[in-house]
């Protein structure tokens, strides 16, 4: 389920918040060969503004998020009890997330230059894990992105580069859910596009 609300304000500002609440089955069968029906039930929130002026365009977005791994962030679930040691029956926990992003570019006709920057940040489970994680960046306590971009314009042709830098801290997931003994790897990449309007 998903309930979203919009609020313009004028011309140049905009502001929308929304909710998501999903729920899943993660084993049909347990490893016994049990028929179960156990699931797990996941929550979703998110902000966002967007400001439009003159010079400069300027968006931010604050989003929490319980399993959000189909939304491309880190996190997910876990085993977190074997509530029948026979037949193998187990509860569920979600790995929850929170990130924040900033976009800030110009509103030229022939060059425009941005710059994107972003972090998310592991905040552990509710409940304690006990067995398999499954999900994304599950040995991830945070990540930070920060993208420099210019597009440059000459009649129907654009030219455009952008530079990512990410930071993904990795480290091991400890029973909270939370990822601890992190180190840094950073990640450079370049980005180039051509790209011309018939």
């Amino acid at each position: 389920m998903h309930l979203q609300v919009k609020i313009p304000a004028g011309g140049n500002l905009t502001a929308w918040a929304g909710v998501d609440y999903k729920t899943i089955r993660p084993e049909i069968k347990t490893s016994a060969n049990i028929e179960t029906n156990v699931r797990v039930g996941s929550l979703a929130a998110f902000a966002t503004l967007k400001l439009k002026t003159k010079p400069l365009n300027l968006s931010v977005m604050g989003v929490y998020g319980e399993n959000a791994s189909d939304l491309m962030m880190i996190g997910g679930y876990a085993v977190s009890d074997i509530t029948d040691p026979v037949d193998q029956i187990t509860e569920w926990t979600t790995i929850k997330n929170a990130g924040f992003w900033v976009d800030l570019s110009t509103n030229g006709t022939r060059t425009v230059a941005g710059l994107f920057a972003g972090y998310s940040k592991n905040l552990g489970s509710g409940d304690p894990v006990e067995g398999p994680f499954y999900g994304r960046g599950g040995n991830i306590d945070h990540l930070f992105r920060i993208s420099p971009r210019l597009t440059v314009t000459e009649g129907k042709l654009s030219i455009a580069a952008e530079l990512e830098n990410t930071l993904a801290a990795y480290g091991t997931m400890e029973d909270d859910g939370r990822v601890t003994d992190t180190h840094n790897v950073t990640n450079i990449r370049l980005l180039i596009s051509l790209i011309y309007r018939f």
